[in-house]
């Protein structure tokens, strides 16, 4: 509320104050990081930085920030660099939706972790189709963004 209703500079030393509390918090370091980078303050890349450690959902945006912001300074070998990151990252996301969208008869499974609530969900949704005689629901286990898991 203090951006919207005051200004970013007026919002810079909360943010400070939050992440001196809590050094984790992607999205305080990301909301920094691009105040300072607008302002074009280069400390603003650690920030953006710390973010993109926390939360991998940022990495192209992060980097495209700090790749933007690099090029104006006329840094555009740094600046490369990061868009690199940015265009490789991208690659990752690819191939990890096509990881997730089949099913091999080599992947490892393992069970599934969803609540005994959304299983009945689910075996309500699926007693509508006479067809369907067993279901089996497992978690595939992915390779890459390990944290994140398929069911089927």
């Amino acid at each position: 509320m203090t951006l919207e209703f005051q200004s970013e500079d007026s919002v810079i030393p909360l943010l400070q104050e939050i992440i001196h509390r809590d050094t984790y918090l992607a999205s305080a370091n990301y909301l920094l990081g691009k105040i300072l980078l607008k302002k074009q303050d280069a400390t603003g890349i650690k920030y953006i930085e710390m973010a993109i450690e926390q939360d991998s959902s940022i990495v192209i945006g992060g980097c495209q920030m700090i790749c933007n912001f690099l090029k104006n300074q006329g840094k555009n070998n740094e600046a490369k660099s990061y868009q690199e990151r940015a265009d490789n990252h991208s690659k990752l996301i690819l191939k990890s939706q096509q990881e997730r969208s089949n099913l091999k008869i080599d992947d490892k499974l393992k069970t599934h972790n969803i609540s005994d609530i959304e299983v009945d969900k689910l075996r309500q949704q699926l007693s509508h189709y006479p067809q369907i005689i067993t279901a089996y629901l497992v978690q595939k286990i992915c390779n890459i963004f390990l944290k994140n898991h398929f069911m089927f």
